[in-house]
């Protein structure tokens, strides 16, 4: 997920629905333009700290490095 942090409602709409069939996990996320208030955020959701990254680039370059990396993305940014 890129962006959708804690005072994203749009955020808490995307991740509600991409969990609500057990389709979808939330792995990782580029979730705040602060990446420790990110961080903090994404662990409260579950997502292990080395796969809360500080900006988009970021969780783009290292989840394509990883054999388990993500497959999908939700943009939950203002504007």
């Amino acid at each position: 997920m890129v962006g959708g942090g804690g005072s994203s409602q749009i955020g808490y709409i995307h991740r509600s629905a991409a969990l609500r069939d057990n389709t979808f996990t939330l792995l990782a996320g580029a979730f705040d333009i602060d990446a420790e208030r990110g961080r903090q955020f994404g662990q409260r959701l579950g997502v292990d700290p080395d796969r809360c990254y500080a900006d988009y680039q970021s969780l783009f370059r290292s989840e394509a490095a990883r054999p388990d990396g993500i497959q999908a993305v939700s943009v939950a940014t203002p504007k």
